[in-house]
């Protein structure tokens, strides 16, 4: 007995070593209620320095009550056990971490991106803080060069049932991700493409997690609970789990093939856990006669010994659960730490992209959503089908407007150059905004130049053609629509012209040019949707002999007799633009 004591009292501190380095770990995080969030950690740390102290004490041959240990070690765990007391249990997660409640951001297909970047509407610097923050612990500082969406990978670490296991899960992936890439950026790359391409079956899977995981809340009977909880151990880990799984080997130059079993894979990760800490945090989760029992149903709820059997075993179904929820989260954790190590090196970034399979609808979609969202809508769902995609948009005060819906529209098309058909669903009360293709790469061509010389979406020069069919699709004729799109560009034009004119002070050679180009600009809009409608160009309107004159002033800027023509020419379009046509249907959305 007192050979096997040494041993036996080391391995027991090597445990309660990393339950220590645990809840230092825990503390890293520092969250609002910090007093009472510190007080389990060092509780917990005082604990173990009580009960190392206790074992040192029983190995050097002392009784356990000498040196005052005992009592040290019971008046730690009172503190423990008050501190734990003290946790308020269940909470919001979403509103502790963003300080915005859980039901605006509702984890629907694509709301839970665009919903949380819409509650930081304007504070995207602030989004981005949080977010860096969140990620901190798991890139361990490590500068993050790409942009990484604050509501993807960052929202699943902030709201998992198990985040400290989720966080750890992505610091292992990142740190594994860096030393790959040091190793060999190509090959790394290639192992992230591989997942990559699994984008489709993936988010298929995590519906069908999240759909049972409601189901579990809601079963009426104990067999449907013990059939449940089991398939969510199955989907777990036959979905994420086992793609984590995968990834981890592939990073470490391991090929799995496709028809291995999770007992194979189990063995292979074991195998190589002194590689990363991944390996053997995997491999603790995967229970092969779990998954084959709900796999082969071959499982029962026996209410006689009220307990689940699976095959010819009795288990405990709390225990399943927790270990369900345990893989999600180690899976969850690995695919942020994939996706933040890939963000925190542009080399590997470029190489991954420039090799990434097509990406799936679901991909695309997240894709449109930050594209919306970058104009600063809400995209609250995506309907595809044959050529064509609908969008459908979260009203909100002051963040919609035609000038955002025209500038997403071209760039989602220049996007997806495949769709013939957009949409814009907009309301009960709003009628749907859809164009062509084909007009939006129409409007890509009046993009102007930006405050350093980049192209731009400029409204209502490059609005105009997507109006226009627009109004076609709506049931307008065509006259009347391109004569909504002509006034729309000139009226502005023409106004901002008479705005100069009034000024009366020397005309500068750099207003004028300004002036000039935004009228042959204007000009422009005014020929593309007559040629895109099939009309004529409206000829008492062009402004052609406008520019012109503008031209002559540049070089003459005081000449009077050019002045004199400049609002004569303006006089004369200002009367020949008359009245403002009727409001179109979307007119609200310019206020």
């Amino acid at each position: 007995m007192g050979r096997r004591l040494a041993p036996a009292t080391a391995r027991l501190i090597d445990s309660i070593d990393v339950l220590r380095r645990h809840a230092s770990d825990v503390l890293w995080f520092e969250p609002p209620d910090a007093e009472s969030h510190t007080a389990i950690a060092l509780s917990v740390d005082a604990a173990c320095n009580g009960t190392v102290y206790l074992l040192d004490s029983m190995a050097a041959g002392h009784g356990a009550g000498d040196r005052d240990g005992g009592p040290a070690l019971a008046d730690a765990e009172a503190s423990l056990v008050a501190a734990l007391e003290a946790d308020p249990g269940d909470e919001d997660r979403v509103a502790r971490v963003y300080g915005v409640p859980a039901r605006e951001i509702v984890a629907t297909r694509i709301r839970a991106s665009t919903a949380l970047r819409a509650a930081f509407h304007g504070h995207h610097d602030q989004l981005r803080q949080i977010t860096m923050r969140l990620l901190g612990f798991a890139c361990r500082d490590r500068r993050v060069i790409d942009e990484l969406d604050g509501g993807l990978h960052p929202l699943a670490l902030a709201t998992d049932a198990r985040p400290l296991v989720a966080h750890r899960a992505a610091r292992y992936a990142c740190d594994l991700v860096h030393r790959c890439a040091a190793e060999d950026v190509a090959t790394t790359a290639a192992a992230i493409v591989e997942a990559i391409d699994r984008d489709r079956v993936v988010y298929s899977t995590h519906l069908g997690i999240m759909d049972t995981q409601r189901a579990i809340m809601t079963a009426p009977d104990a067999d449907t609970y013990t059939r449940t909880v089991a398939e969510l151990y199955r989907a777990v880990s036959e979905g994420p789990l086992r793609v984590a799984a995968v990834g981890v080997l592939r990073l470490l130059g391991e090929s799995t093939p496709a028809s291995a079993g999770l007992n194979e894979i189990r063995s292979r990760l074991l195998a190589r856990q002194e590689e990363t800490p991944l390996c053997l945090m995997i491999a603790e989760v995967i229970v092969p006669l779990w998954r084959n029992a709900r796999a082969h149903e071959d499982l029962y709820w026996d209410p006689e010994a009220e307990t689940a059997v699976f095959g010819n075993q009795v288990v405990d179904l709390e225990d399943v659960h927790r270990t369900a929820t345990r893989a999600w989260a180690t899976a969850r954790g690995y695919q942020a730490g994939v996706a933040l190590g890939r963000s925190c090196l542009p080399e590997l970034g470029r190489v991954v992209d420039r090799t990434e399979p097509p990406r799936s609808a679901i991909g695309r979609d997240i894709d449109l959503a930050k594209l919306f969202n970058a104009a600063g809508l809400v995209m609250a769902a995506v309907d595809r089908g044959p050529a064509r995609i609908n969008v459908t948009l979260d009203l909100r005060p002051g963040a919609n407007g035609l000038g955002p819906i025209g500038l997403a529209l071209v760039e989602a098309a220049a996007l997806e150059p495949a769709v013939e058909r957009w949409a814009v669903v907009l309301g009960d009360d709003i009628p749907t905004f859809a164009i062509s293709g084909a007009t939006a790469r129409l409007a890509a061509n009046l993009y102007g130049p930006g405050p350093n010389g980049e192209p731009i979406f400029l409204y209502p020069t490059t609005f105009a053609p997507l109006l226009a069919d627009a109004l076609v699709q709506y049931g307008a004729p065509p006259q009347d629509a391109a004569s909504q799109a002509w006034d729309l560009v000139l009226r502005d034009t023409i106004t901002a012209t008479g705005r100069f004119i009034r000024q009366r002070r020397t005309h500068r050679p750099s207003h004028l040019r300004d002036l000039r180009r935004a009228a042959r600009r204007t000009n422009d809009a005014v020929h593309t949707v007559a040629h895109q409608l099939e009309l004529p160009a409206p000829g008492d309107l062009l402004l052609t002999k406008l520019c012109a004159i503008l031209r002559k002033l540049e070089q003459s800027p005081l000449n009077d007799v050019l002045g004199a023509a400049l609002r004569h020419e303006h006089t004369r379009l200002q009367t020949a633009l008359g009245l403002p046509p009727a409001a179109h249907p979307w007119t609200r959305l310019t206020d």
